[in-house]
């Protein structure tokens, strides 16, 4: 067991053990008294930092996080050793050259693309890409030229390299410009003996106040942006976080009803939670960590957390898998219960059916409605669970006899049989007869603890030939595409007598038949779209007033216009 220290070198992290620190420190120490007379002392020192953590970088890869003594070696070999240099300047040069060329078999310098300052004409770009592919950089400019006449693309393209392509400034960049290998010996060759540089011309200084420009607006477009995205993460962990506290009781926070006792067992909704803090929490911190670092230059070597951070969401995705495919299995089986209900005669010829007020279930003593694809459901202060229209259907058909019924066709879904039996008994609906009025209920509760399972009650009323009913408007919403030997459909029903003949329901108050598409000025219109369709208020050419309704079902698309009231 090794005790190991931190230490910052070139900017960069590392953890070293403790023998292979003081090695390195006196390593350090030896070349700074080298180099303490030489001129661009700060700047030799920085860039022999700079390749020695890059060096350490390539040693260590990806498996190991803590630098040995052994390492450090190696290090020296590829940079010179102190003796090598610690002697007069010309059998430095020589003997840490040598140990320099012996080094680089071990270590491979490859060319690193940059913008060349000092031989640039107006950039670099053609320079520094002459250094990188080994051509002379007068036949690069030469094709930048071609390019241009052709088209303005040329002119764009080295626009855009000028501005992604860094420039190189440091020795030890202008060494990895050219292909020279990087260490200690041909860093301090560079400084000490910088090439010669072409004078910029006034298109070169021009330019650059350009790219200085343009840098400056990407560099804040790309904050702005980075600060979003953090803001974004910041507000997905404190949901996540509400979350989590809702699912314990903390600070009085109810949970979101669709992942509540309601819907998900216990199990499922401990689940749920795992994945949704796998999947978004852990990949939201992650991504602060990466813009901060990214945002303040931070050297840190990430790998580590960088895989972490995929494992947990490659589990997170498992867990959300098989989460979702056990509560599918909720609603495997169905079952279904129907029951006849004699309905009374009414006194007159004409039954008139309306929805019930019920002030148990009203806008101000229900909350948390949720919308799905299944229907609307609530749950009311009471924690009763009620389901909202969506899901109460109501169709008429002829009756066989002289009486009026009404069957009551209750479904619902289940992991098994029995299980979605018991659902559909659970359900508990309501209607009452007054003489002639039948008033409906346009929802219903099922008891605390049954969990929703795709409960959904449709009512068929059986209207013998000859009597009638009249719908009333309120009975619109649960009304699901009743057939009329008018085709009228369902939101026009309401407010209408509808007599029952052998060809089916004709309506006795109102003639649907010659009502035809008129001109609808377009200049003078409201328009209202709902779950019933398109309406439109207008006037026509004749300046009269007009609603135009059209709504699209499985028959097809009606177009229905009439006279407004």
């Amino acid at each position: 067991m090794n005790k190991t220290v931190t230490v910052n070198i070139g900017g960069m992290v590392f953890h070293i053990e403790e023998l292979a620190y003081d090695k390195l420190k006196n390593y350090l120490q030896t070349i700074r008294s080298h180099f303490s007379v030489s001129d661009g002392r700060d700047e030799i020192i920085e860039d022999i930092e700079s390749r020695i953590a890059e060096i350490l970088l390539q040693i260590l890869g990806k498996s190991r996080q803590v630098v040995t003594s052994e390492d450090v070696d190696q290090v020296m070999s590829v940079m010179g050793k102190p003796e090598d240099f610690a002697g007069a300047d010309d059998a430095a040069g020589s003997t840490s050259q040598t140990t320099g060329d012996a080094a680089t078999a071990e270590s491979t310098i490859k060319r690193r693309l940059y913008r060349d300052p000092d031989e640039r004409v107006i950039a670099g770009v053609c320079s520094g890409m002459g250094h990188y592919f080994g051509i002379d950089a007068v036949w690069l400019r030469i094709l930048f030229i071609i390019i241009f006449f052709m088209g303005f693309s040329g002119l764009l393209i080295y626009i855009v390299l000028a501005i992604i392509l860094p420039k190189a400034i440091t020795p030890t960049q202008k060494l990895e410009m050219r292909g020279d290998p990087v260490n200690i010996s041909t860093i301090r060759k560079e400084t000490e003996s910088p090439a010669v540089k072409r004078e910029p011309s006034g298109i070169s200084n021009v330019f650059d106040l350009f790219l200085s420009g343009i840098k400056i607006i990407l560099k804040g477009i790309v904050y702005i942006i980075t600060a979003f995205f953090a803001f974004i993460a910041l507000i997905v962990l404190f949901s996540i976080g509400m979350a989590i506290m809702a699912m314990l009781g903390v600070g009085g926070l109810t949970i979101p009803v669709f992942i509540s006792d309601q819907f998900l067992s216990r199990d499922q909704q401990m689940w749920t939670t795992v994945a949704f803090i796998l999947l978004f929490a852990i990949p939201a911190v992650w991504l602060i960590i990466r813009l901060v670092k990214w945002m303040f230059n931070i050297k840190y070597n990430t790998h580590r957390l960088n895989v972490a951070v995929g494992i947990l969401f490659i589990l997170g995705l498992a867990v959300a898998f098989f989460n979702v495919y056990d509560i599918a299995r909720d609603f495997a089986k169905d079952a279904k219960i129907r029951n006849t209900v004699q309905v009374l005669n009414p006194s007159a010829q004409t039954l008139s059916l309306r929805i019930m007020d019920d002030p148990k279930y009203d806008e101000e003593s229900h909350s948390n409605v949720f919308s799905t694809r299944r229907g609307n459901f609530s749950v009311t202060t009471g924690s009763d669970f009620v389901f909202n229209q969506d899901n109460v259907d109501f169709k008429v058909e002829k009756a066989p006899t002289d009486q009026f019924e009404l069957i009551q066709v209750f479904t619902a879904e289940g992991r098994t049989e029995k299980e979605a039996m018991d659902n559909v008994k659970s359900i508990k609906y309501n209607f009452e007869q007054k003489d002639s009025t039948l008033m409906l209920s346009d929802h219903f509760p099922i008891p605390k603890g049954v969990k929703f399972r795709n409960q959904k009650v449709l009512l068929i009323l059986k209207v013998p030939v000859g009597k009638s009913i009249y719908i009333d408007e309120s009975m619109v919403d649960i009304l699901d595409d009743i057939d009329n030997v008018t085709n009228t459909w369902d939101g026009d029903m309401g407010g209408h007598t509808w007599k029952m003949t052998d060809a089916g329901l004709m309506c006795t108050d109102f003639d649907f038949t010659t009502n035809k598409t008129d001109d609808v000025d377009p200049d003078n219109m409201d328009i209202k779209i709902d779950q019933h369709g398109v309406r439109i208020q207008g006037k026509d050419a004749n300046d009269k007033d007009k609603n135009v309704n059209i709504k699209i079902d499985k028959s097809g698309m009606h177009v229905k216009t009439e006279d407004a009231k």
